[in-house]
């Protein structure tokens, strides 16, 4: 969990940030200390050790049922999902804002793709499959090279 611990330090600091119309409020939206809690909870929870979460943070797919339900708890504590299991009508929105919290003018491109694959991806009663079925249709389709360490 050290790997876990130095890349949790990298994470964004500031309380609240802000692109365009859009406020990412970092308790609401797991931006600085809210995002370690929220990793160190989820990898803690589904028993994940380094190497899966590498592969989360390096836009590769899941291999396991434990990871798709790592990055189902990821996106359920972040508030992407209404109770009831479907995503948030704005989640293209915020997720696109967060991914392009380095570089805004990547905004409408990976909203746009961000609202494809929203709009493409069917939630189910399983959160963990519906999640990475999101994840790899944005992943598969964000046309920028990043990792996701970038962005936490």
């Amino acid at each position: 969990m050290q790997f876990l611990s130095l890349l949790l330090m990298a994470i964004i600091a500031s309380s609240e940030s802000q692109l365009g119309n859009i406020s990412l409020l970092k308790d609401e939206y797991c931006l600085g200390d809210r995002a370690q809690e929220v990793y160190s909870s989820c990898a803690k929870s589904h028993n994940l050790g380094e190497a899966e979460i590498k592969r989360y943070l390096n836009r590769e797919f899941a291999k396991s049922q434990n990871e798709k339900c790592f990055r189902a708890c990821i996106l359920s504590k972040c508030n992407f999902f209404n109770d009831d299991g479907t995503f948030k009508k704005d989640l293209a929105e915020r997720g696109a804002a967060l991914l392009s919290l380095k570089d805004p003018s990547r905004f409408d491109v990976v909203f746009k793709v961000m609202s494809q694959c929203v709009n493409s991806t069917s939630t189910s009663s399983n959160r963990c499959d519906s999640t990475e079925d999101l994840y790899e249709c944005a992943m598969k389709n964000i046309p920028y090279k990043f990792t996701l360490s970038e962005y936490s």
